[in-house]
């Protein structure tokens, strides 16, 4: 068995039931009896069922408030819309696995299982799957497989790294921020309103950020003018705040960020650069590429695809409401 097809193997059985779950969710295998299409992508669909097959094992893994089932619903289908763009993607630029693969990494998992004493049959009923559907997730995993080997080179990784030299080299930023803590997708509008206006006021001088932190932030930290002190890019912050952090240029005002825990504006007070070099940190280099080029090739196929969704069933999610979700909850298994 090769190298790749162990890393295939060793995959799936990591995922385990969730994975079966999840690739029920894609499948387009006709079902029995009234299950409607949410969605598809080049007449692939997306069934109602396997939507929410993928909704509830999300729930059972992290339990979310009966409010936020209708978004968490939409944006979960969205993300598993944009799978299906992406491989369409790879396939319209000759990037994507063939069937001779698809059948080679089969015999190589059916070998590896033969040799711990098991059948892929019983395989299968373990994950709740049918073989047309553990086909479908190895021709992803080796599609967007061969897509990473092919981008992911030490030059594209080296200009990677220059570019966004701060996010990974150990830079270390002392921020202030004013919060607005969110405890349902319906405040989400309301607080993301309110600071955008103390934003305005504060560019054009009217308040300073300190004393808007003071007025406005629902944090202990107001009362110091929103001093946060010094964070790192991955700590202790949630990925979003820190993100947007460590874009800002030094003094300047952040467009309102949404967490986990709500709605931010942020302001960068000073900077410490940091030492690490691209050989320290390749694993976070690589990682943040591949969630790049996920998001770029699905973005960039989409007009070119024929997507059909069902918003009589499954309303489209609301964009500003996505990533405070998408920060709040585990979704789909990662992209790389």
């Amino acid at each position: 068995m090769t190298c790749r097809s162990r890393l295939l193997f060793c995959s799936l059985l990591a995922a385990g039931a969730a994975l079966g779950l999840y690739i029920r969710a894609l499948s387009g295998e006709e079902p029995p009896g009234d299950d409607p299409i949410v969605a598809s992508v080049n007449g692939r669909a997306i069934r109602l069922s396997r939507l929410e097959q993928a909704v509830a094992d999300l729930r059972s893994r992290r339990p979310w408030p009966q409010a936020w089932d209708s978004q968490v619903r939409s944006l979960l289908l969205a993300q598993l819309v944009d799978r299906w763009i992406v491989l369409e993607y790879l396939g319209s630029h000759s990037a994507a696995a063939t069937p001779a693969d698809v059948d080679q990494a089969m015999r190589g998992l059916e070998a590896e299982l033969q040799a711990r004493g098991r059948t892929l049959s019983d395989y299968l009923k373990q994950l709740s799957l049918t073989a047309d559907q553990l086909r479908d997730e190895l021709l992803w995993s080796l599609s967007w497989r061969r897509y990473l080997d092919r981008f992911l080179t030490d030059e594209n990784a080296q200009r990677f790294f220059e570019r966004h030299r701060r996010h990974f080299d150990g830079t270390r930023r002392k921020v202030a921020h004013i919060v607005w803590k969110v405890d349902s997708p319906e405040e989400v509008e309301k607080y993301l309103a309110e600071a955008r206006r103390v934003r305005e006021e504060i560019l054009a001088g009217k308040i300073r950020f300190a004393d808007a932190a003071a007025r406005y932030s629902q944090s202990p930290t107001g009362a110091s003018g929103g001093n946060l002190g010094w964070i790192e890019r991955h700590q202790p912050m949630p990925e979003s705040f820190s993100r947007a952090a460590f874009d800002l240029e030094l003094g300047k005002v952040s467009e309102p960020i949404i967490t986990r825990i709500g709605v931010h504006l942020i302001q960068c007070l000073e900077e410490e650069p940091g030492t690490r070099r691209l050989e320290d940190v390749r694993g976070e280099v690589e990682a943040a590429m591949a969630a790049y080029l996920f998001r770029w090739s699905a973005d960039r196929h989409r007009a070119e695809v024929t997507l059909e969704w069902n918003e009589q069933l499954v309303p489209r999610p609301d964009k500003q409401l996505a990533e405070w979700l998408e920060r709040s909850l585990p979704l789909i298994p990662g992209n790389r």
